[in-house]
């Protein structure tokens, strides 16, 4: 769903035969992004026992103790509200729940605040699960498994319908496709590769 959301966005600022090819899957995938966040939801009442950072600070390792600032219930709780209220916000802009699409200067901004969510978010709900861990580039890592999933889920969707597409905007997605797996290639590579 996340994913879907960055394409369309993209689209809108860059146009082009793929995206209206495109459109109705990823607005169906952008479209479920209430269901992930009411998923989200229900995992509040777990916290406890989904976060090892979440005991008393003494019981945490010294490297986790220093993460506290960042790592405490309420500040988890503030970011992902702003997390779920931006991503639907522009789920709305893009026309996932069959509302407008958004003009060209919604979209710069749009995918601005789409990396900066969904890389701070991997950190919290993702990385976090082994607070002792890090790596500078996971939520880049997060956001290309995003952006490749929601084309290879066009893709997929494009093929099983099989009626008349356009040739030449598969050809275009199949393309486009490549950069994000490139990239997460890429981003995989130099984050095994990094010291911890």
């Amino acid at each position: 769903a996340l994913g879907a959301l960055a394409v369309l966005l993209a689209h809108r600022l860059t146009g082009g035969r793929w995206g209206e090819t495109a459109r109705t899957p990823l607005r169906a995938a952008a479209a479920t992004l209430p269901l992930a966040a009411l998923a989200l939801l229900l995992l509040l009442p777990a916290l406890s026992s989904l976060f090892s950072w979440m005991v008393p600070a003494e019981q945490l390792p010294e490297a986790v103790q220093r993460k506290r600032f960042y790592l405490n219930t309420p500040f988890l709780l503030a970011r992902l509200a702003l997390y779920l209220t931006v991503w639907l916000a522009l789920a709305r802009q893009v026309g996932a729940f069959g509302t407008q699409r958004p003009g060209r200067s919604v979209a710069p901004a749009g995918l601005i605040l789409w990396l900066f969510t969904v890389t701070f978010f991997s950190f919290d709900w993702i990385m976090s699960l082994e607070p002792t861990w890090y790596s500078d580039v996971f939520g880049l890592v997060m956001a290309t498994t995003m952006l490749h999933a929601s084309l290879a889920l066009v893709l997929l969707s494009l093929c099983l319908a099989g009626r008349g597409q356009n040739e030449t905007a598969r050809t275009d997605l199949a393309n486009l496709w490549l950069a994000p797996l490139l990239g997460w290639g890429f981003l995989s590579f130099v984050g095994a590769s990094a010291p911890n």
